[in-house]
């Protein structure tokens, strides 16, 4: 199941970098797939998650959020505060939700017509 998932993120990956999406985009979708493919990960790790919340956070502020863009980001940041507090896992959890946004935001800009998109400005 991990091979599979690192696979997929690595395709993603390797999808998103090849396209025309803008480059906070990319380094957004390479982090969160780190995340997703690493097979340990502490809470110490989570802290790489400022890095895919942090620059789509910066281009919806540019650009306009998103329906449900900031509920998002808000679950994604109270998984990782509650996640040295609560038994289970919850932080993980935080990651599929960070790359769902990302992914969102990454099939969003395709649907811009390529007159509207900046690529060097965001």
């Amino acid at each position: 199941m991990q091979a599979l998932v690192a696979l997929a993120a690595a395709g993603s990956v390797a999808i998103v970098w090849r396209g025309r999406a803008v480059y906070v985009l990319k380094v957004a979708t390479l982090a969160a797939a780190a995340l997703l493919a690493t097979p340990y990960l502490y809470t110490y790790d989570l802290v790489v998650l400022a890095v895919p919340l942090a620059f789509p956070f910066r281009l919806a502020r540019w650009r306009g959020f998103l329906a449900h863009e900031l509920a998002g980001i808000g679950l994604a940041c109270l998984l990782v505060l509650i996640f040295p507090f609560v038994a289970a896992p919850v932080g993980f959890g935080a990651i599929p939700v960070v790359a769902a946004l990302v992914v969102r935001r990454v099939l969003a800009i395709r649907h811009v017509p390529v007159r509207h998109r900046v690529h060097n400005r965001a």
